[in-house]
């Protein structure tokens, strides 16, 4: 269905696009996908080397960057991963985060 939805009056679409998505995204899945990716990786990445590894390996259909950031955003938070600085990102030409898995035994 490619036609427009209207807004109904006093809703959020945004908040409602958003929670729909939500629903939709197994995220423990995508922890999974994106922990195995980190692992096999001999330095740090970021979120579109990420999204670009998650598409090679058939876990996504697209390369896009936020196809892995909210994980990675949300990993970082639960302490499985960190950011352990930045480089320039090759799409964007601006300085992104890169990220490795957590070492625990620090």
């Amino acid at each position: 269905m490619n036609e427009m939805i209207p807004r109904r009056m006093g809703v959020d679409v945004s908040l409602e696009t958003k929670m729909l998505s939500e629903e939709l995204t197994d995220k423990q899945k995508k922890y999974k996908q994106i922990m195995e990716i980190l692992s096999e990786s001999t330095e740090p990445m970021s979120d579109r080397e990420i999204a670009r590894a998650m598409k090679q390996k058939g876990y996504i259909g697209y390369e896009e960057r936020n196809a892995a950031a909210p994980r990675v955003t949300e990993l970082i938070k639960d302490g499985f991963i960190e950011a352990v600085g930045k480089k320039l990102d090759s799409v964007t030409d601006r300085m992104v985060r890169v990220v490795q898995i957590r070492d625990t035994e620090s």
